[in-house]
């Protein structure tokens, strides 16, 4: 499996520099396995341009087009802001390729993780006063394929891509001392069980009276094992399961099922007020009569 990035800066001044031949972008492709990496630049981020660079990425990876589409050959990930639009499917769906994303807010971290190592590199190699990166981008990518060693396999990229089957070997080593060491303990909730999600992620300027879980409360359907965690996927009341899954930490047993929530009102027809949930996405508005709000409006 690879995964795919798109990173750059916006600033038009960058493109105005001579060296670096108007490209403004770097599109990074990482194989998950052996992390051997590869880099193109790129002047824009339109499908047409990614294309070009995929092309040029596909024959230095020596891939081939399938010759029947009924499997994929290859996985790639990429992070929700990569489009992809119709002539980047249809070249993908040429290639053999499933392009996917994660909800992860890691996103396509190997290719993230890469990314901080290259600007810190460029950074440090770019002439003062100058931003010319172009020129460097082929060495600091051979030296990081060559020289730099990777903890979780043992080995730099590009004997791993000599021997990617040490590679995995290694890997499956390491994981199994990780369980070892960090056995996953008995799930914490029951399939039906009724659970707040995580509104947001831990952040040192997050105010104490910010909801820390969701008001609405979703039913677990589905729940798994991985290497160091307990895995959950939930759906609402109304059926509709949401999307991707959810470690023990982000999740909190709903101890009170039928309370009232705050609400705002939309809009009245008749006898009947349109309500909004606070807290809740506007597919959880209902319609209550006028009579059940006014004593709820009295309770309070």
């Amino acid at each position: 499996m690879d995964i795919a990035d798109l990173f750059g800066d916006n600033r038009d001044r960058i493109s105005e520099i001579k060296g670096n031949n108007n490209m403004k972008y770097i599109l990074v492709i990482t194989n998950s396995l052996t992390k051997f990496t590869y880099a193109y630049p790129l002047p824009n981020r339109l499908n047409a341009s990614i294309i070009e660079a995929l092309q040029t990425a596909f024959k230095d990876m020596k891939l081939k087009k399938c010759i029947t589409k009924n499997h994929f050959s290859t996985n790639i990930q990429v992070d929700q802001e990569f489009v992809v639009g119709k002539k980047l499917q249809k070249f993908f769906k040429d290639w053999c390729i499933n392009v996917y994303y994660t909800q992860s807010k890691h996103k396509a971290c190997m290719a993230e993780r890469f990314i901080r190592y290259l600007k810190e590199k460029l950074a440090s190699r770019m002439e003062r006063r100058t931003e010319v990166w172009v020129p460097l981008l082929k060495d600091v990518i051979k030296q990081y394929n060559t020289l730099r060693k990777q903890t979780t396999i043992g080995m730099t990229p590009e004997t791993a891509e000599k021997y990617p089957s040490m590679a995995f070997v290694k890997i499956i080593e390491n994981n199994e001392k990780k369980a070892k060491k960090h056995p996953v303990k008995k799930f914490k909730f029951k399939i039906g069980d009724e659970v707040r999600v995580s509104v947001q992620s831990k952040n040192i300027f997050r105010k104490d009276y910010q909801a820390r879980f969701t008001y609405e409360t979703y039913e677990i359907y589905h729940r798994r094992k991985v290497t160091n965690a307990n895995i959950y996927y939930v759906k609402d009341a109304k059926d509709r399961y949401l999307k991707g899954s959810f470690r023990e930490d982000q999740l909190k047993l709903a101890t009170t099922h039928n309370e009232e929530y705050p609400f705002s009102i939309v809009r009245r027809r008749g006898n009947q007020t349109l309500v909004h949930y606070d807290g809740f996405n506007d597919s959880a508005d209902e319609w209550r009569d006028n009579d059940e709000l006014e004593r709820m409006t009295a309770k309070k």
